[in-house]
């Protein structure tokens, strides 16, 4: 199958969902008479010609999950349905909503601190040219023991 025509089933599987659903039963439906009548055409009574139909296919609404799979709405029906959950448990809690919201603000605001300063520092670029080339002179004092960057001692040999 296309992709195009893939993205276009499962967007009517998420927008139309209720009337695939119907579209889905009826046609399951259909295909039991089809096989109800195929038993009465054999020669069954027609309540033992159902019966047996039903028992050739299996449950119906088995097949109703197995398209539900092949159409693999389910994640989004899942997680639509777990995010309902979570909404209706923190409106019940008030006071922990207002906590996790604190701590994901704080750990959110951490993190893009704590990223700022490590690609300020360690990742950017430094603003040279040629940044490998940037040397540092340093300045001893024997007599002190103090080994000291000069202050203004960097320099840019080109």
């Amino acid at each position: 199958m296309r992709l195009l025509d893939q993205f276009r089933l499962r967007l009517r599987s998420l927008v139309r969902r209720d009337d695939l659903e119907r579209e889905l039963g009826v046609e399951l439906r259909f295909h039991l008479d089809q096989l109800t009548e195929d038993n009465i055409a054999a020669g069954m009574e027609p309540q033992e010609a159902r019966i047996a139909a039903q028992r050739a296919i299996g449950g119906i609404a088995q097949y109703e999950e197995e398209c539900r799979d092949m159409r693999q709405m389910n994640l989004i029906d899942d997680l639509s349905r777990n995010v309902r959950h979570a909404a209706r448990a923190l409106r019940r809690n008030p006071g922990f909503t207002v906590l996790a919201v604190l701590t994901l603000g704080l750990g959110i605001g951490a993190s893009t601190a704590a990223f700022s300063v490590i690609y300020g520092v360690l990742l950017k670029a430094l603003p040279f040219s040629d940044p490998d080339r940037l040397v540092a002179v340093w300045h001893r004092a024997p007599g002190l023991n103090i080994d000291e960057l000069e202050h203004g001692a960097s320099t840019y040999l080109t």
